[in-house]
């Protein structure tokens, strides 16, 4: 498992408005990303996170694969193109519209967990030998799905912010 960062920067013509909609998203994504993990797997191999919606596994490209002979950028290798779970819009929304499909998309995502694994008992923290136990800082998607499986059948936006807020104090 390899560590990261991610880091970000703001133009300086931003508006307030797109400002406003990055800061947003990325609240979202620290409240609520935890609650995505079942949707994805481990690849040991690789040492990264699969979406299990993808069709396709995107092929991994490092930098060195870059290659300009061409005269314009390329890689060496043929990267899969991912097939995207969700259908782009032709038109342009509102930043605010953006934040509220993202809201329907993690309630539908949670209704969906009882249905997709059901009363799926594997424990992955189970998995892990004794002695890199102490090791393990982040949750496991069987960990997550334990907490979603004690949810209603019907699941509102509102119980999700509710039971992210009581895991921050945690």
């Amino acid at each position: 498992m390899r560590m990261g960062f991610t880091r970000f920067n703001l133009p300086y013509f931003a508006s307030l408005e797109e400002i406003d909609y990055i800061i947003d998203g990325i609240e979202f994504v620290c409240r609520f990303g935890w609650m995505f993990l079942p949707n994805y797997k481990f690849d040991v191999d690789l040492g990264i996170w699969v979406s299990r919606d993808e069709k396709e596994q995107q092929t991994r490209v490092w930098l060195g694969e870059i290659d300009y002979s061409t005269g314009m950028m390329g890689t060496k290798s043929t990267t899969v193109r991912k097939v995207l779970p969700f259908e782009l819009t032709k038109e342009r929304l509102a930043f605010k519209d953006y934040l509220e499909l993202a809201k329907e998309h993690l309630v539908k995502t949670v209704e969906n967990y009882k249905s997709a694994f059901g009363k799926s008992g594997v424990d992955q923290l189970k998995l892990i030998p004794e002695e890199y136990k102490e090791l393990i800082w982040f949750l496991f998607p069987s960990q997550v799905l334990q907490e979603m499986m004690q949810l209603n059948k019907t699941v509102s936006y509102e119980q999700l912010l509710e039971l992210s807020s009581s895991k921050q104090t945690d």
